[in-house]
């Protein structure tokens, strides 16, 4: 906490005032040591999201009938970055997806062809 006082020219006090001092806002990591009531003000506000892959990681895109071996460059909330090209989720969708696994992806290409 913080007092900051004005002082005009002939010496006297003209303002006092008392000002609390705030922490800026920066992205900090959901973990175990979070209270359940810090969870649930985070969950209740909206800004929690449960990304399905990491920057970095190998997965497997469909793409013409064909499962391509990528690697996730960037990651957002309707979005995905694939070897440096962004698609949003829908677009995945209807090419055929994602997957972490290349059995996942030969998988899903299978149920496409039936």
């Amino acid at each position: 906490m913080a007092f900051v006082n004005a002082i005009s020219f002939d010496g006297t006090l003209l303002i006092r005032q008392f000002f609390q001092e705030v922490d800026m806002t920066k992205t900090e990591a959901v973990d175990k040591n979070l209270s359940p009531e810090g969870l649930k003000d985070v969950v209740s506000r909206g800004h929690v999201y449960n990304m399905p892959f990491e920057v970095n990681q190998y997965v497997y895109m469909i793409t013409g009938g064909r499962a391509l071996k990528v690697v996730v460059t960037d990651i957002g909330v309707g979005s995905i970055q694939l070897n440096g090209q962004w698609y949003t989720w829908e677009e995945m969708e209807n090419k055929g997806g994602v997957y972490e696994a290349e059995f996942d992806a030969l998988t899903a290409i299978a149920q496409m062809m039936n």
